[in-house]
């Protein structure tokens, strides 16, 4: 797969927590470190594009949040928002960060569409809604790079997320508009952050049917994100037929991180990716907008290293549930799924989940992770 990455040394530098938090500078630092001199990877330096931040937050929310960043010294914690901190460089970090989403939506509109434009962005930003914060994140990047596209000319845009936890808060912000689809791919929300991002979650007004939330059960891995991406995102993104797709792009649905129940690998979550690139290029003819969410240990993050490198790794996750136990549960949220999206049952055909969870079997079955 062809890409492309943008980064910013210094958001490996700013942005720093009071005390050690899975959300930190060695995140970025550890990614450059092992894309150093990389073709794909073009290191910038930006002036910061803070009014951008405008465009999907309130103007009393980023008020709050630069003179908190200005008052916070070495760091204070957010109330009510566990981990969730602000410091003197957080403002400057979230301006940055805007000036790297707007570049990589410039390329991805205009003169680079061969693949993927990823921006590698921190803190992560799907969980900030339109006047708050949440689990980890302060500034919402992917639904500024979906409004950045939409102001350049894209009539409809899809944001695939495929971070381990749902973006409550780019739900929130297109929740009542039909420009934008959200399709998000997550962990059971009983049993993760932010508890949110259940198949009733369908959107309101003009936007009811256009935010689809997909959850996946504790255990699930390679076979089971596919088959989801396979049957389910994919006759969505080709049904609703989009002029540019956003791609939320956490890593932490590997087995190895310790913030999720799921056993996907490397390899999986790379083959998850392809392929809404390639209904990315094959709907609008242009490259996919990608921004890093999570990811918060070395071996997940390194599936972005391996993903840029176009290099697969055998990797064999620890044991989990029982196949029938997963497979049941994932049928179970398929016919959730399906009986709250009327608008999008041609899309999906008749048994959404048969087909489903017979596909994650032959997956299973047929369909081993390659080595390098």
């Amino acid at each position: 797969m062809a890409a492309r990455s943008y980064a910013d040394p210094r958001l490996a530098e700013l942005h720093s927590p009071p005390r050690p938090e899975p959300e930190a500078p060695w995140r970025l630092s550890y990614l450059l470190g092992e894309l150093r001199g990389h073709p794909r990877l073009e290191l910038l330096e930006l002036e910061p594009r803070h009014e951008l931040l405008g465009l999907v937050h309130e103007g009393r929310y980023l008020r709050a949040l630069r003179e908190l960043s200005s008052r916070c010294g070495r760091g204070c914690y957010l109330d009510g928002e566990a981990g969730t901190y602000v410091g003197r460089g957080t403002w400057l970090a979230l301006g940055v960060a805007a000036a790297l989403v707007e570049r990589a939506v410039e390329a991805a509109w205009g003169r680079w569409r061969a693949g993927l434009v990823l921006a590698l962005v921190r803190p992560p930003g799907h969980h900030a809604s339109r006047s708050r914060p949440g689990g980890y994140c302060l500034a919402n990047f992917a639904a500024l790079a979906a409004a950045l596209l939409l102001e350049r000319g894209a009539e409809r845009v899809a944001v695939v997320d495929l971070d381990a936890h749902y973006g409550d808060g780019t739900a929130e912000i297109f929740y009542p508009d039909d420009r934008v689809l959200y399709v998000s791919v997550h962990q059971d929300p009983r049993t993760a952050y932010p508890f949110r991002g259940f198949p009733e979650e369908v959107g309101r007004g003009r936007g009811r049917g256009y935010n689809v939330a997909i959850p996946l059960p504790p255990g699930s891995g390679d076979s089971h994100l596919l088959a989801v991406v396979e049957e389910v995102v994919g006759p969505l993104l080709e049904a609703y037929n989009p002029g540019a797709v956003v791609l939320s792009l956490g890593t932490d649905a590997h087995f190895a991180d310790p913030l999720a129940d799921l056993r996907v690998t490397c390899s999986g979550l790379a083959r998850a990716v392809e392929s809404v690139v390639a209904a990315a290029r094959r709907l609008t003819g242009r490259s996919a907008v990608a921004l890093l969410e999570g990811g918060y240990s070395r071996a997940s993050l390194r599936c972005l290293v391996d993903l840029l490198a176009s290099r697969r790794r055998l990797e064999r996750p620890p044991p989990g549930p029982r196949e029938g136990e997963v497979l049941g549960r994932l049928r179970a949220f398929a016919r959730r799924l399906a009986d709250a999206h009327p608008l999008w049952r041609g899309a999906w055909g008749a048994d959404l989940p048969g087909r489903l969870v017979e596909r994650a079997r032959l997956l299973a079955g047929g369909n081993p992770p390659s080595r390098a």
